[in-house]
């Protein structure tokens, strides 16, 4: 007896800190629960823990937030599947609290146990426990119900007709809340119904919460559509889905529009037949002239996903897939694999022609493209930005001659306005590449020359900052095209990026510099050497001292791709002459960076140059100068000396 008591005792002490004034130590002694429980074993568990436990239910939110959680992981603790009952209580009694995010934790935690659970004995309590919380006091308990019901039915299938039923009644409860919570939990459901219960249950519940009142609940109900679209034929998609969705599409509510606008991409997917297709497209082109401007950025961004799955893929597209493919084979496989990359090419070659389109890929250009022309003119830049990066995106799904005809001379439009935003400029050259993908070398030259350029020279640094990075990205895709001719690359490109080593703001002049290391990675360390060094070499003796520093930077980030001998030979007599510079700053930057490059040299250049160098600036008039370079040392003693 006293054994029993004593026993009892310590179970409380050990949840004495649930009963601290100190948030800290509540939340603290919950997270503890499983290992309080690991401790005590199954049986005190079962019998101490879990019983005492509700308790302390009375402590803040964000505390019984964490219970919940943790009373799912204590199910390994319990001692095996017929003790699980005894989870039930507590976390039944967390499904009844007002609070929604104590709620969810408990039904997550819930669920979870039923997953686990298949005897007869727990099918009759999760019955009764779902009664009992279904007449909870607070509309949380309704909402948690909602979630109950998707796993008990996938869990006990003799209890389906039941708990559909009890569903229905929550899709028609008139808290909105609750309906919201019916149409979330409404698409985990849908897999699971068979073909009378998608008829008979899930359609009238679809149509009849797309036609709910409140805003919120027709939102769920546009992914409710798209969930049900997945699993019944295209008959049925016609003539049930695309009628709610029509209803949806034109509703009152900009959120509701903005929602069809997000599943845009995932309609099309499900459209199989040229009626569906050409649906899909009647709602692009409204969504697009929306008079909200999130439903047209929404509509706007989604457009090279929809064509993807509308359109057929282009031949140049096509071929690089079947290279891609054909490059992975096995060599044993390689006569084979050489005839079948002959026979498919041909059909890709064929490209096709306005003669050759399809009815919807006439009706997808016909109504699509002069909304596209029109949406880079629009008033918010938000949509204009997006309507830019859906330029270059589209010619990975536009027909070939299509691209010529409609997306070139609208990237040509968007480059070349001297008003236009350099955010919209910047969307679409951030794409570039795809489009590069789509034209020959000269419409790509033709297309860049002097745009970047002016990008480059915008009053925004984030904009320059960004055409940097943009260079080395472009030359590598025109390379891997064969269309990087030396007059471009070395008069617009490489020139571009050597001009903004001696930009007005810090952050702008590093990325140039570490970008001059993928340029390096794209041609060849020759390359760099007769060509980029040199300009550094010239950068280095600038009068500035904040135009000669970029020059180190160069170092740096070139020395992470040369050779050691190519180092000490071109990089390192650069940095040395930083020793002498008449600015602190640079002499101390120079102490950084020769502490970088002594990993990338001989350990004879190290104690005979870069070493002898540092000790001299060890005794330099300068604090700062002498710090980092008694901190380059102790890096180059213990080995840190890395790029």
């Amino acid at each position: 007896m006293d054994t029993a008591g004593d026993e009892n005792i310590s179970v409380q002490l050990l949840l004495g800190d649930l009963r601290s004034e100190l948030i800290e130590y509540k939340l603290s002694c919950a997270k503890r629960l499983t290992t309080i429980a690991l401790a005590i074993g199954p049986e005190r568990t079962r019998n101490e823990l879990l019983t005492v436990l509700p308790d302390y239910f009375d402590v803040d939110d964000e505390v019984l937030c964490i219970i919940a959680e943790e009373l799912g992981s204590m199910i390994p603790f319990l001692g095996g599947p017929e003790y699980f009952r005894f989870l039930i209580t507590p976390l039944e009694k967390l499904c009844l609290v007002e609070e929604l995010c104590v709620t969810e934790k408990a039904v997550s935690s819930l669920t979870l146990l039923i997953r686990a659970s298949t005897s007869v004995t727990l099918e009759r309590l999760f019955m009764e426990m779902l009664g009992r919380i279904l007449g909870g006091e607070w509309y949380s308990s309704k909402i948690s119900c909602c979630a109950l019901i998707v796993a008990l039915y996938q869990q006990y299938p003799s209890k389906r007709e039941k708990l559909i039923s009890m569903f229905v009644d929550l899709s028609r409860d008139p808290t909105p809340m609750i309906r919201q919570a019916a149409a979330k939990n409404l698409i985990n459901l849908i897999p699971f119904l068979d073909g009378p219960g998608l008829e008979q249950q899930a359609l009238p519940m679809m149509k009849k919460l797309s036609e709910d009142e409140v805003d919120i609940v027709r939102i769920w109900s546009v992914s409710v559509c798209v969930a049900i679209a997945r699993v019944v034929s295209p008959d049925d998609i016609a003539n049930s889905i695309i009628p709610q969705l029509k209803v949806l599409w034109t509703d009152k509510s900009w959120r509701v529009r903005q929602r069809v606008a997000e599943s845009l991409n995932d309609l099309g997917e499900l459209t199989k037949t040229d009626v569906l297709k050409n649906e899909i497209i009647n709602a692009v082109v409204r969504l697009l002239k929306d008079d909200e401007t999130e439903v047209r950025v929404v509509a706007t961004a989604q457009l090279n996903k929809v064509a993807s799955v509308l359109l057929p893929t282009p031949p140049h597209i096509a071929s690089s897939s079947s290279s891609s493919s054909s490059s992975s084979s096995s060599s044993s496989s390689s006569s084979s694999s050489s005839s079948s990359s002959a026979s498919s090419a041909s059909p890709a070659a064929a490209a096709p022609t306005p003669s050759t389109l399809s009815s919807v890929e006439q009706l997808f250009y016909r109504e699509v493209c002069p909304i596209l022309r029109s949406l880079t003119h629009d008033d918010i830049l938000r949509v204009r930005e997006a309507a830019a990066e859906q330029v270059a995106l589209l010619a990975s799904s536009f027909a070939p001659f299509k691209t010529l005809s409609e997306l070139i001379p609208l990237a040509k439009d968007i480059l070349s306005r001297t008003e236009e935003a350099g955010e919209v400029k910047l969307a679409l050259l951030n794409k570039v590449d795809t489009l590069i993908a789509a034209v020959d070398g000269t419409q790509a030259v033709e297309l860049l020359t002097g745009q970047i350029d002016s990008l480059a020279n915008n009053r925004q640094w984030r904009i320059r900052q960004a055409v940097i990075r943009l260079i080395p990205k472009i030359a590598r895709q025109m390379q891997e095209l064969s269309i990087l001719t030396q007059d471009f690359f070395s008069n617009t490109l490489l020139k571009l990026l050597l001009s903004l080593l001696s930009d007005s703001v810090c952050v702008v002049r590093e990325t140039a510099a570490e970008n001059l290391k993928e340029l390096a990675l794209l041609m060849s360390n020759e390359w760099a050497i007769n060509v980029i060094v040199p300009s550094i070499q010239t950068l280095a003796k600038e009068r500035n001292y904040l135009s000669r520093l970029p020059a180190l930077s160069c170092v740096k980030s070139l020395s992470s791709v040369f050779e050691p001998s190519e180092v000490e030979q071109h990089l390192l007599p650069i940095a040395l002459n930083f020793t002498h510079d008449s600015v602190p700053n640079a002499r101390f930057v120079c102490a950084k960076t020769l502490a970088i490059l002594s990993a990338r040299v001989s350990p004879a250049v190290l104690m005979q140059k870069i070493r002898p160098a540092l000790e001299q600036l060890t005794h330099d008039k300068d604090t700062d100068v002498k710090f980092f370079a008694e901190q380059a040392i102790l890096d180059i003693d213990r080995g840190k000396g890395k790029i």
